[in-house]
């Protein structure tokens, strides 16, 4: 029953700091700041090709953001209020937040990389 009580707790801070974060996020945002962010994380790559080419692009962004923060929960934290805001569309979310995904395992696999000597190795 602690379990469940805790959960509770942890899903109700989780959603207060959420709104907490959408509503710091909108004002300090304002209607002028909104519209250039709406603009420039909305818009498509110029040229017919662009429209397709985008979402791949906002992969690679996702990714890289994503290597640069080292943690991919808190980029697709902080995209979730800027969806809920309406400032980012949902549909240019998903390219980022696989972008985040794909940020995550290269992140994963270069530490990897990093480790020496064999696994078997006890000292």
């Amino acid at each position: 029953i602690i379990g469940v009580i805790m959960l509770v707790i942890a899903l109700i801070l989780l959603i207060g700091a959420l709104l907490v974060m959408v509503k710091a996020l909108q004002s300090v945002l304002g209607t002028h700041m909104e519209g250039v962010v709406k603009k420039a994380a909305n818009g498509n790559l110029p040229g017919k090709v662009g429209k397709h080419l985008t979402p791949y692009v906002a992969m690679l962004v996702g990714a890289g953001v994503t290597m640069l923060v080292q943690s991919s929960s808190v980029f697709t934290s902080t995209l979730t209020p800027l969806v809920g805001l309406g400032i980012l569309d949902l549909e240019r979310m998903f390219p980022l937040t696989l972008g985040s995904n794909v940020g995550t395992t290269f992140t994963g696999m270069l530490a990897a990389l990093a480790v020496k000597g064999g696994g078997n190795d006890r000292r």
